[in-house]
């Protein structure tokens, strides 16, 4: 009776276990997430400067950037949203991320300006 109750909770933690291991097997290193996110908001600015593009028979466009995306870095939509969401619940990382991605726009920028 009482190899019951110490089973069952074991059970429970090798379960919750080992979904934690998949999910984190799904989650990009940081500075390949980094990369995702600069083109990701590469596109978002580009379609949000050219709206137009996403209207009439280009409603798809959008989707198609995030393939185009997902295929340059060999990641699917599975491996990039379980990211965000791992990120998101990590604030401290997801700012580490969006600070580089911010430096590398500013010498984007820089460069631009340059030429």
């Amino acid at each position: 009776m009482k190899i019951r109750y110490l089973i069952i909770p074991l059970f429970l933690f090798i379960s919750c276990t080992q979904n934690q291991n998949k999910n984190a097997k799904l989650v990009l290193p940081e500075e390949k997430m980094i990369d995702v996110l600069f083109d990701v908001q590469l596109s978002e600015t580009y379609l949000a400067n050219n709206r137009d593009l996403g209207e009439g028979e280009n409603k798809s466009l959008p989707v198609k950037y995030y393939k185009a995306i997902f295929d340059k870095h060999q990641i699917s939509k599975q491996q990039f949203d379980e990211s965000i969401q791992f990120y998101q619940n990590n604030l401290p990382k997801l700012k580490i991320l969006y600070d580089s991605v911010a430096k590398r726009i500013e010498y984007l920028k820089e460069q631009n300006k340059s030429d």
